[in-house]
């Protein structure tokens, strides 16, 4: 790679996006760590414990959902960029997904069953042909494509990855169109999007509690699990119109800015702290094990969150993400930030 000139004026970064994206990579290392920890889910009798059980109810395929839809949303972005940039957008979209997948695979060997590699390739083989669609249509056609691909899984016995893509493709046509930055001023939708998630996922979760059949099939929950993530991202929006936006900002922007370099370092700690966590009891299947290893994982972001944002006091992007950003662009993009563009905002990296 060399030098070329850096490119025209910035874009703003959507603050919503990163707080939402921060949420996402906090709930997910919840979701990750015990398989990472191999920590028994299961007492003798064979019943969850406490902890797992509310993790199944509040965390369990609620946040990867909204990881994945906003993957969407960011290749979308990436794409109006690269048009506007470029005289070959697709080559620079192509180049960013060949990273993605590279990483994704070596972090398939840390932590299989990680979302990198699916996110890669339904890029390549959706999103990209896709992008070809006239700029007019892709947003209608792309939410036909991706709410057919999502209910396709919901109604044949499937979950967890098996929604990456309908998720992925929706969050491309959502990103297409202006609904993200008009969603942040929409308080009484968000409000009524709120209450409605609210009472459905409790009528699911009382009809799961209370069926065991329904409970074994993974469609019943994994469609409880989309209207929570939805739920979850609503109650963002409305608490960012409240004097909290100050607090979730000052958390959750700088794991957001930083979501792929906190995603994969978050498995690397886990990893190599795991005789610390099974010095304190992580492993057996009691309610003291799970909630040290909530303990843990809470020690984890909050580390994360102190040195994500010293770092981006100095760096304009997170590790991960320059050199992401430096392959996709194939060129050095500026990585130090300047005293005279401590204001400016870096271009939105998605």
């Amino acid at each position: 790679m060399h030098q070329r000139p850096q490119p025209s004026a910035p874009q703003s970064r959507i603050l919503s996006l990163d707080v939402i994206r921060g949420i996402a990579v906090a709930g997910i290392l919840l979701v990750n760590t015990p398989n990472l920890l191999r920590v028994d889910a299961y007492t003798a009798p064979g019943h969850p414990t406490l902890v797992r059980h509310l993790l199944d109810l509040f965390v369990q395929e609620r946040f990867f959902p909204i990881f994945s839809f906003l993957f969407g949303i960011s290749f979308a972005i990436v794409l109006t960029g690269a048009m506007q940039r470029s005289n070959h957008p697709r080559v620079v979209l192509l180049r960013r997904l060949i990273a993605l997948l590279v990483l994704g695979v070596i972090h398939q060997f840390l932590q299989p069953g990680e979302a990198l590699l699916p996110y890669a390739l339904c890029g390549l083989v959706l999103l990209l042909p896709l992008s070809w669609l006239p700029r007019r249509w892709a947003p209608g056609i792309c939410a036909v494509i991706g709410a057919v691909l999502l209910l396709g899984v919901l109604l044949t016995r499937s979950s967890g990855l098996g929604l990456v893509p309908g998720l992925i493709v929706l969050g491309y046509s959502v990103g297409l169109t202006d609904t993200v930055r008009r969603a942040e001023t929409a308080t009484r939708t968000n409000v009524v999007i709120v209450i409605g998630a609210a009472v459905l996922s409790t009528i699911g979760i009382l009809l799961v509690e209370g069926n065991q059949e329904l409970r074994a099939d993974s469609r019943f929950p994994g469609g409880v699990g989309l209207i929570m993530a939805i739920g979850y991202c609503a109650l963002a929006l409305v608490l960012l119109r409240t004097p909290l936006r100050a607090v979730l900002s000052r958390v959750f922007v700088p794991l957001g800015r930083m979501a792929l370099t906190n995603y994969v370092a978050a498995t690397l700690v886990v990893i190599l702290t795991a005789p610390v966590f099974r010095a304190v009891g992580v492993g057996p299947a009691t309610d003291k094990s799970w909630w040290m290893m909530i303990l843990g994982c809470a020690v984890i972001l909050a580390c994360q969150v102190v040195i994500s944002s010293l770092w981006l006091k100095a760096f304009l992007y997170g590790p991960l993400e320059y050199v992401w950003r430096a392959v996709t662009w194939w060129k050095r993009p500026r990585f130090r930030r300047l005293d005279d563009q401590s204001q400016a905002a870096p271009e939105t990296r998605r």
